[in-house]
């Protein structure tokens, strides 16, 4: 899943520059507005996604603000850090449930698509989607044989040998008359 696999590589590298040492205003802002970013995306997924994304992002603008003022107010650190604390809880249950869906086909509260109702988006079953037809070629399979076509055939290789086509069906053998 190319947006899980952005979301954990984003946040790695935010905990690695945090680790050495970079916690100004534009670290944290930046990193709330990426995650904002995050959370539009993930309005097309569950409940409990889009609340993980929008603590995270108010949560780190909250530590941005709190570290920017003069004096540093610990209030809106500590704000942020309680908010922190709590999202990372979220997304051990979310982490949980969607491992126990993938298990037993259980959905836990909050799991849920996104209800049909919501303005922005649909959720993913409630849209009519195209069949996906899946087509071998070579022993692979691919859910868009259009794209495909133009791989080469057997044969089309030097040194490999050609298939040679089919005999055309004929009829029933039908024994000469003498």
């Amino acid at each position: 899943d190319v947006f899980i696999g952005t979301v954990f590589a984003s946040y790695g590298c935010f905990w690695i520059g945090v680790a050495n040492g970079c916690g100004s205003i534009f670290w944290f802002c930046g990193w709330g507005l990426l995650t904002c970013g995050f959370t539009v995306i993930s309005l097309r997924t569950n409940v409990a996604t889009v609340l993980l994304f929008g603590g995270v992002a108010i949560g780190l603008f909250l530590i941005g603000i709190g570290a920017h003022l003069t004096p540093p107010s610990v209030d809106i650190l500590n704000a942020g850090l309680w908010l922190g604390l709590v999202m990372g809880c979220l997304a051990l249950y979310l982490s949980f449930g969607t491992m126990i869906h993938e298990t037993y086909k259980l959905l836990l509260p909050g799991m849920a698509p996104m209800p049909a109702w919501f303005p922005l988006f649909c959720r993913p079953q409630a849209r009519k989607r195209k069949e996906n037809k899946v087509t071998a070629i070579w022993g692979m399979k691919f859910k868009n044989p259009q794209a495909y076509s133009a791989l080469p055939q057997a044969g089309s290789y030097p040194g490999t040998p050609a298939i040679p086509p089919p005999a055309p069906a004929s009829g029933p053998a039908v024994a000469p008359k003498v």
